[in-house]
């Protein structure tokens, strides 16, 4: 009948022992876990001001864009007026762009596929920031809540054992019935057994409370990770279309520089058929003189036969 105080006492000093241990894990196991969300809040932060920062590179770029295709279709529908060398009308012509013109053309591709860059450059960083939003980070706090659901199991283990201990002591006090002090202080530490058995209920809910709000910010943490990531596949196209732009920009600008050419000889075919006019016109007024001189010879030999 001894056996049954030491295997009391056995048991409180490991399964309550051990129930004591772990409440004070869970404990500081929640701070850690409320700290690694407050690092993942501010991370979150941060990846929004590097997205609003990847928005004012797109805006500059458009608008950039949109000025340097503004002046190429001013280049191109400008042409001059219909104009005459001599006797000859010509048809209008393309607008030649000016050199100035050509070179302001080109600094601002430049420039477009510098900010491109700076562009591209700052997609890399925020996919950067993902993978680290998404690494150690979200790695350790899966992690912590794995422990912590490890942690609850065994506490509701040790539970189950100390009710099972607890059954165990009935019996015994039933056989040991002639014994009222043993019996009496067998009350008392089941009475003991109670109340660490409601406090242990009280910090398990604590617990599933904590638990379900590290949970949701897990959520809301993945939640903003997909959304930076989808935002990030938006900029990824306008990046995209922005190259494409560039990209007709230049075919344009090597399509100015080819009519600029076409003009050039143009213009050269002209001064020869104006030239060549002019030799026509010296030929014809020759021939005139030289028939008006013929004409009068023609008449004055007839006057004098006459």
């Amino acid at each position: 009948m001894k056996k049954a105080p030491i295997l009391f006492s056995v048991f409180l000093a490991f399964g309550f022992g051990v129930s004591g241990v772990s409440r004070a894990g869970e404990v500081q196991g929640v701070g850690l876990m409320d700290a690694r969300y407050e690092k993942l809040n501010q991370e979150a932060e941060r990846n929004k001001e590097l997205l609003e920062i990847w928005k004012d590179h797109v805006r500059t770029l458009t608008k950039e864009r949109d000025e340097a295709y503004k002046e190429l279709e001013q280049l191109k529908s400008g042409s001059p007026n219909r104009s005459q060398f001599g006797a000859i009308e010509t048809q209008p012509l393309p607008g030649a762009p000016s050199p100035g013109a050509i070179r302001d053309l080109q600094s601002q591709i430049q420039s477009l596929a510098a900010e491109n860059e700076r562009s591209r450059q700052a997609a890399d960083d925020l996919r950067s920031q993902l993978r680290s939003l998404r690494g150690p980070a979200a790695t350790d706090t899966a992690d912590e809540l794995r422990q912590l659901r490890q942690d609850k199991d065994r506490l509701l283990q040790n539970l189950e054992d100390a009710n099972r201990q607890l059954e165990v002591l009935r019996s015994e006090a039933a056989r040991n019935q002639d014994e009222p002090q043993k019996l009496q202080a067998l009350e008392s530490e089941l009475a003991k057994m109670r109340q660490d058995k409601e406090a242990f209920l009280k910090t398990n809910a604590e617990m599933g409370v904590s638990y379900q709000a590290a949970m949701k910010a897990s959520e809301e943490s993945r939640r903003r990770a997909e959304s930076a990531e989808a935002e990030n596949k938006k900029l990824k196209d306008v990046q995209a279309g922005l190259q494409s732009e560039i990209d007709r920009l230049r075919s344009d600008n090597q399509r100015i520089a080819s009519l600029s050419g076409e003009l050039d000889k143009t213009k050269r075919d002209l001064e020869a058929a104006r030239r060549a006019s002019a030799d026509l016109e010296r030929q014809n007024e020759d021939l005139r003189r030289s028939v008006k001189a013929q004409l009068e010879a023609m008449a004055s030999s007839f006057d004098t036969k006459r």
